[in-house]
């Protein structure tokens, strides 16, 4: 077995001996993939951002009841994901 192999449904095969759909199929898989990494990353600086602000001494006070809560998911909980 020769040249970059992919792993399909428990088998390996040759990437050149695949039909043309598969071969742009895995090239937009490792695209996605890529992106993927990428949003996750910018995911993880923001949210350690928002930790920065909010352990600093311009953080706002907790809100102490919901009073005035709205029915949109606006409470996310946002916990910064080790790099």
């Amino acid at each position: 077995m020769s040249g970059a192999t992919v792993k399909i449904d428990g088998n390996d095969y040759v990437i050149a001996d695949l039909p043309d759909v598969a071969k742009v199929a895995i090239e937009h898989l490792m695209a996605i993939d890529k992106e993927s990494q990428r949003m996750e990353m910018a995911r993880a600086g923001f949210a350690q951002a928002i930790k920065s602000v909010m352990d600093s001494d311009d953080a706002p006070v907790p809100v102490e009841s919901a009073d005035t809560e709205t029915d949109f998911n606006d409470t996310a909980e946002f916990v910064p994901e080790e790099a």
